[in-house]
């Protein structure tokens, strides 16, 4: 039985591969694909490495493919998958994947009819090209709208070509919500993913059911008073995208397969995980013990407080982000560092680059010298942790959480 995650190098976002199930009918499940240039780069060579060992000459089952968030360092390298595999159908070439199905709550699906004209007015206040350039320069011109707002509202588009691409080539979307929008729903949280799969659950923690019928009413109440105005139309827009980014938290999971446990948390605000799991009553008995958790947002401490820390303990901690943004913050792992006060179970930290190859920031360098500091003090107090990192050929890592990986 096999229960692996591999992260990716993803520079700035999340490329997982979940490997799940009994040798001989081993699922992949895809989740994310990180910004531009990391299909190329990443996941399309651990793709074609796995269609070699796996189904050579032929075509490679990705059994789920779950996009956890609308922003473009999640879901570009998904869009890039799907436009090459439309284009190979249009040449009439042969399909090196073939996708089961698709979990992907798009910012239409949420908000229903309407989503264009509003999109369209707060576009005209922040800018397209503004938008363009947000991701890469993390500054978004004037006061309408936050950076995180502006890449989701960048990437709304985004997710509805990612829409059509599914429609094009066949694949369902949120089959286990009968294609509306995955949401944590009591007992039907609780899915085998993918469809059929032996021993495999995924728990849906978030977005929560309440938030997103909240914000579709509330959308639907308020959307025709903005768009009738003239002058504050386009304004009154983007605030209220902005607004909105809040109340569309990430698709939050978590999956079990063979007694263990792994939380996936995307971009998720820490309250919001923490409101899902005691929702789903995972902390009735106190903190709950992870084999792997995920830390949301690339490890931002702006997503977690000592308290999610204290609240979901684990074995591995996996952290994707390069240093952009100044993710992984310092702040974060000092956080992890203090929860685990008397605690002498030992754990690991995974990150998809080591500390020194960290990248800048607007001008900034990473601080490494602090994260470094931090490091040496914890070592040099025996707190029982180790730190590692892909080796230096390799696109991914592994954690292994029953039967070691392999690529057949």
């Amino acid at each position: 039985m096999f229960f692996t995650l591999e992260a990716l190098r993803a520079k700035k976002g999340d490329a997982l591969l979940l490997h799940v199930g009994p040798a001989d009918d081993r699922k992949l499940i895809v989740i994310d694909g990180g910004p531009s240039g990391v299909y190329r780069r990443s996941l399309k060579p651990r793709l074609d490495a796995l269609r070699a060992a796996r189904a050579p000459g032929g075509k490679l089952a990705i059994d789920l493919m779950m996009i956890s968030h609308i922003d473009d360092d999640h879901i570009k390298g998904i869009l890039d998958l799907t436009n090459k595999l439309i284009e190979l159908d249009d040449d009439q070439e042969p399909q090196p994947y073939g996708v089961g199905e698709l979990w992907h709550n798009s910012f239409d699906d949420v908000v229903g009819n309407g989503s264009d004209e509003l999109v369209k007015a707060a576009e005209a206040t922040v800018g397209s090209a503004s938008l363009a350039s947000a991701s890469t320069t993390g500054i978004v011109p004037g006061e309408a709208m936050s950076l995180d707002g502006a890449l989701v509202l960048a990437s709304v588009k985004q997710g509805r070509q990612l829409r059509n691409n599914a429609a094009r080539l066949g694949i369902e979307v949120n089959p286990p919500a009968d294609g509306k929008v995955l949401v944590a729903d009591g007992d039907r949280s609780r899915i085998a993913a993918p469809a059929g799969a032996t021993g495999v659950e995924f728990l849906i923690l978030g977005p929560s059911k309440e938030r997103v019928e909240k914000l579709q009413a509330d959308w639907d109440k308020k959307l025709p008073g903005i768009l009738a105005k003239e002058q504050q139309a386009q304004a009154e827009a983007a605030a209220y995208v902005d607004r909105s980014v809040y109340n569309l938290a990430s698709l939050v999971v978590l999956a079990t397969a063979g007694g263990k446990t792994m939380l996936l948390t995307g971009d998720a605000r820490g309250d919001d995980v923490l409101a899902g799991a005691r929702a789903a009553g995972l902390l009735d008995d106190g903190p709950l013990h992870l084999d792997v958790l995920k830390l949301p947002h690339h490890g931002s401490s702006n997503n977690v407080e000592l308290d999610f820390f204290q609240s979901f303990t684990a074995d591995h901690y996996v952290i994707s982000g390069n240093g952009e943004h100044g993710n992984p913050n310092v702040e974060t792992f000092e956080l992890l560092f203090d929860s685990r006060r008397g605690d002498d179970r030992p754990f690991t930290i995974h990150l998809t680059y080591k500390p020194e190859d960290f990248k800048p920031h607007r001008g900034h360098p990473y601080p490494l010298a602090e994260l470094q500091a931090v490091l040496a003090r914890e070592t040099a107090a025996g707190t029982p942790y180790e730190l590692r990192t892909p080796a230096d050929d390799a696109v991914s890592l592994h954690v292994d959480l029953l039967d070691p990986y392999d690529d057949r």
